[in-house]
C-alpha cells in the first residue's frame, strides 16, 4: 500500500478512530450530556467567537484580508464537527469521522504554517509567540494519549483525555488572540 493510499483510507475511513484501532460502540453506553467531554468539543468554536469579537473589536490587526471569513467560520465548523464525531456518532461508523478527520487535520496544519509564515515577520509579540509551541505540544500529547486509551481499552481515560485534547490546543489559541490584539 503507497503512503497516498494510505493516507485515503485512513481520511476517508468512516469508522470512529480507525480500522486498526476504532471506538468501540458499547462505550456509547458511558456518554453523557452532563459531563465535560461532549460540551469540550465547542472549545473550537468558542475560539472562532472570540477570534470574531476581537477581529471586530481591532481591525487594524487582522493578519489577512479574509481572516474573519475563513477562521472564524472553520474554528465555528470544527467545534460542531467535533461534537457530531464525538459524541452523536461515538463508536459507529459515519461521514461525521472523516469530516472531523480532515477538517482538524487540515487546520491544525495551517495553524502551523501561518505561526511559521507570520513568525518572521515581526507581527506577534513574543509573549505570543511563546503561547503556541506548548499549546500545539500539549494538545498533540493529550490527542496521542486518548488514542492510547483506546488500544487499551480503557473508555474513562479515552473520554478524559480526547476532552482534554478539545482545550490543549484552543485554550492556548485564545490566550494567543488575545495577547496580539491587545498588545
Amino acid at each position: 500500500m503507497t503512503l497516498a493510499s494510505s493516507l485515503v483510507d485512513y481520511f476517508m475511513d468512516r469508522e470512529h478512530g480507525s480500522k486498526r484501532n476504532q471506538v468501540p460502540a458499547k462505550w456509547r453506553q458511558h456518554r453523557t450530556l452532563f459531563s465535560v467531554y461532549p460540551w469540550s468539543s465547542f472549545m473550537f468554536s468558542l475560539v472562532g467567537l472570540n477570534l470574531y469579537l476581537l477581529l471586530e473589536q481591532y481591525p487594524e490587526r487582522q493578519l489577512y484580508t479574509a481572516e474573519k471569513y475563513i477562521e472564524v467560520p472553520f474554528f465555528i465548523w470544527q467545534g460542531i464537527a467535533s461534537f457530531l464525531c464525538d459524541y452523536v456518532d461515538l463508536g459507529v461508523p459515519s461521514w461525521s469521522h472523516p469530516a472531523d478527520r480532515i477538517s482538524a487535520t487540515g487546520f491544525t496544519i495551517f495553524q502551523v504554517i501561518k505561526f511559521l509564515v507570520v513568525l518572521p515577520t515581526g507581527a506577534w509579540p513574543l509573549r505570543a509567540v511563546l503561547v503556541f509551541p506548548p499549546g500545539l505540544a500539549f494538545g498533540l500529547f493529550a490527542f496521542r494519549k486518548s488514542w492510547s486509551a483506546v488500544d487499551r481499552h480503557d473508555a474513562q481515560a479515552f473520554f478524559f483525555w480526547h476532552a482534554v485534547w478539545h482545550f490543549a490546543f484552543p485554550v492556548p489559541a485564545m490566550l494567543w488572540h488575545w495577547l496580539y490584539f491587545t498588545s
